[in-house]
């Protein structure tokens, strides 16, 4: 078995889906488990139906939820011939009024638990799969649908689920093998998961990437394939720095500080399953799958820089604690759950206006990269550094300058 995962826009309208068709017939002996995300800008969408529901704008509520179902039945209709559309269009109804009807149930902000949450935030990735798992069969690839649900079982919060592994691969390997007795393909979600309850849950935004690595471990699959809509694993963001190129080979500790130090290509989370069960990782770009991409591989770290990393917007903390004067560096997203905590500390001051510029690979010491940045005028607030890794904080304002001279420097 492999694994194969497509993420938004690989799935986000007709020729994407016809493109990860020919990219799945391609693979039918090696039997693919295609794990999918919500079209782009679903899950989007649903944060903003949540947030209207909860502050009482019924009306715009209702006006979203009509776009979702509208988007949904288009793509459909576009995928299957009139004949096989019934069926299909009569499940992406009932999934579009269960939506509603739980959208409904929120008449304020207090009532939205985080359980309601992840429920309303599991219509993304179910409309997909329904949608694409019919438009396969339609176009003469048997394909059976899996909920990931009834396999990815977790603990924890509802909105960062932690998967119970043992679990997981149990199911997997009673649901997964039973399909492929009858279907050549088999198709699943990204990103969602259930509690023991059976509740709903999710592994936080962009978990889609960990679900097919979770999912890969758990029948010890022969590869993971990533597709997204670039050419691999970049030096860096093509969308913000200029000249970037495609990295050929990347060791699993170097693609995981990335991600964890802002790239976009792959979760953070993803190289933990594939780890413990040496499974190599290719990101291959669903535009063009001639493509060579890129190999994620249990092997040595580089002795040269690899990938210029970054996070736009960090903020700086700085309190004292018992053993003295602490700084952190944290995301906007981090402050509510460490609002408690900070509670217990003294002399807090948090400063916004920063950005995180990390660089990625071996030997960096040589390079005198901070000196580089001050010689460009730049000042260096806090700096982190690893073996593999150096960060540095500066202004917001002066990253796309700082992080484009670092790459022509050191990766050109």
């Amino acid at each position: 078995m492999i694994v194969l995962k497509f993420g938004g826009t690989s799935v986000g309208n007709f020729e994407a889906v016809c493109r990860i068709k020919d990219i799945v017939r391609a693979r039918i002996e090696d039997k693919p488990i295609v794990v999918v995300s919500a079209l782009s800008g679903i899950t989007d969408l649903l944060c903003q139906i949540i947030e209207a529901a909860s502050e009482g704008r019924r009306a715009e509520a209702e006006n979203m939820l009509s776009e979702l179902r509208r988007r949904h039945l288009s793509l459909l209709t576009a995928l299957l011939s009139n004949v096989n559309t019934e069926e299909a269009a009569r499940q992406v109804n009932s999934l579009c009024d269960n939506l509603s009807a739980l959208v409904r149930s929120v008449r304020s902000f207090e009532e939205l638990s985080d359980r309601v949450r992840a429920g309303i935030l599991s219509y993304g990735e179910l409309l997909s799969s329904t949608i694409i798992c019919h438009a396969f069969n339609n176009d003469g690839i048997d394909t059976a649908f899996v909920d990931a649900r009834k396999i990815l079982i977790t603990q924890g919060d509802y909105m960062e689920a932690i998967p119970i592994f043992d679990e997981i691969e149990k199911r997997a390997m009673q649901a997964f093998p039973k399909a492929f007795s009858k279907h050549q393909a088999v198709i699943t979600q990204g990103y969602i998961a259930s509690k023991r309850s059976g509740s709903a849950a999710v592994l936080g935004r962009g978990g889609s990437d960990y679900s097919a690595s979770i999912f890969a471990a758990a029948v010890e699959a022969e590869r993971i394939e990533i597709w997204t809509d670039v050419d691999g694993i970049q030096s860096s963001d093509p969308r913000f720095i200029r000249g970037t190129r495609r990295i050929d080979e990347i060791s699993f500790e170097e693609a995981a500080l990335a991600a964890r130090c802002g790239a976009k290509v792959l979760h953070p989370k993803t190289m933990g399953p594939a780890v413990e069960k040496n499974i190599t990782i290719f990101v291959l770009n669903s535009k063009d799958a001639k493509a060579k991409g890129s190999r994620v591989l249990n092997t040595k770290a580089s002795e040269t820089p690899q990938v210029i990393a970054f996070k736009k917007d960090v903020l700086i903390l700085k309190y004292t604690a018992e053993n003295g004067p602490v700084t952190e560096i944290i995301e906007p997203a981090q402050i509510a759950k460490i609002v408690p905590a900070l509670a217990l500390k003294e002399k807090i001051v948090l400063a916004s206006g920063y950005a995180e510029l990390s660089i990625i690979g071996g030997n960096l010491e040589q390079y005198n990269i901070e000196r580089k940045l001050i010689e460009k005028g730049l000042v260096v607030e806090y700096k982190k550094a690893s073996e593999s890794h150096q960060s540095y904080i500066i202004a917001r304002e002066k990253l796309q300058m700082a992080a484009q001279m670092l790459h022509d420097f050191l990766l050109k």
